[in-house]
């Protein structure tokens, strides 16, 4: 991840908390608007299958962090 992509990334994520009761609620806006950039670009069906990528690339990532 670039500069930019993290600060918007920051930017995005304390919009989200700020304007929320819960993380998980934040969580879930966070998630419904990649699903709805991607669905925009490239339709329902591959915007299914990259948010899965996404989830499952995350949580091997977060997998792995647990381990050291």
């Amino acid at each position: 991840m670039n500069i930019e992509h993290e600060t918007i990334a920051k930017d995005l994520l304390q919009r989200a908390l700020d304007r929320t009761d819960e993380p998980a609620r934040a969580a879930s806006v966070l998630m419904s608007a990649a699903a709805a950039i991607l669905q925009r670009h490239f339709g329902e069906e591959a915007a299914i299958e990259l948010m899965q990528h996404g989830l499952d690339t995350a949580g091997a990532e977060w997998r792995r962090g647990q381990l050291n």
